[in-house]
Order: structure tokens, then C-alpha cells, then sequence
């Protein structure tokens, strides 16, 4: 087995397991499509941050219901959904960007009084994708530069004392 099919291996198996044990609680609800880069990077920001949150593949009847006990049609839904049960008070945010859930969450954002934009807006967040790559054949190395740590003597042309 090629090294890759054996982490898509193991990603499907770990997508499936997070799939079938939710937690006790669920403060949001994410209905989206499972690979989409948004919905990846939803649940990953809500893990992170440590928000029990569950995620709905739009593919599956569980989904679906839950859209439509929230009022959103499937065919035009913008997805990611994003359902926080803990805010009974607003509607489903439809795909919505960082600084709306971040009002949605009551956390303060503060403006740049420049362009009164939230500050580090620009800033993106990705998800990091590595990859090990070991041959043999071919071994990795790291070159670090040696410095000198003596002291040097008095006198010396290079210290900047000069005689």
C-alpha cells in the first residue's frame, strides 16, 4: 500500500468515526459537504477552539432534516450552514465568513479606525497539509552554521578596539 492511499485510508476511517460519535452537546450544527474547504475549515476551527460541534453531510437524510426543521431548502442553502444552538434567537448563518460568527459568538472585534475594518482582516486561516517523505536512499539533513563563542582577544583587528 502506497503511502498515500494509506492516509486516505486512515482520513476516511477517522472522518467516519467522527461521524457516528457526536458529542453529549452540540453548540453548533455545521451542514455542509464533507471535503468542501470550508466545512473542513469550520470544523477545524471549532474543534480547536473547543466548541462541541457536530458535523451534517448535506448527502445524508440527517442533514437534510436538519436543514429543513431550520427552514433552509437544500437546493439553496449556501453552504456551510452553521446552526448555533445556543443562539436560538438567529436564523442559520448561511456560508458565513469568520467576522460573522465571531459577532455570532459575542466575541469584540476591533476596527482599524483607518478603513473601520476588523483588524487582520487580510489575514487567512488554512489548514497545513504535510507530508514525510523518507528514502534511504536519499536521507534528509539539516546544515546549522557554527559560530564561534569565544571571546576574542584584546587587540584583535576584528573586534573594533584596534591598539
Amino acid at each position: 500500500m502506497r503511502d498515500e492511499e494509506f492516509h486516505h485510508s486512515i482520513t476516511e476511517l477517522l472522518a467516519d468515526w467522527a461521524e457516528t460519535s457526536r458529542p453529549i452537546y452540540e453548540a453548533v450544527q455545521i451542514i455542509g459537504e464533507r471535503w468542501s474547504p470550508r466545512s473542513v475549515e469550520l470544523r477545524d476551527q471549532m474543534n480547536r477552539n473547543g466548541v462541541p460541534a457536530g458535523f451534517y453531510d448535506t448527502d445524508t437524510d440527517e442533514g437534510r432534516e436538519l436543514l429543513a426543521a431550520h427552514g433552509v431548502g437544500v437546493a439553496t442553502a449556501q453552504l456551510p450552514v452553521v446552526i448555533l444552538q445556543f443562539r436560538p434567537d438567529l436564523p442559520p448563518l448561511q456560508n458565513p465568513p469568520d467576522d460573522e460568527l465571531g459577532d455570532a459568538f459575542g466575541v469584540n472585534v476591533t476596527l482599524d479606525s483607518g478603513t473601520n475594518e476588523p483588524i487582520a482582516s487580510a489575514t487567512t486561516m488554512r489548514v497545513a497539509h504535510q507530508t514525510l517523505h523518507h528514502d534511504p536512499r536519499h536521507p534528509s539533513a539539516i546544515i546549522l552554521p557554527v559560530r564561534n563563542t569565544r571571546p576574542r582577544p584584546r587587540g584583535d583587528a576584528h573586534s573594533g578596539t584596534g591598539d
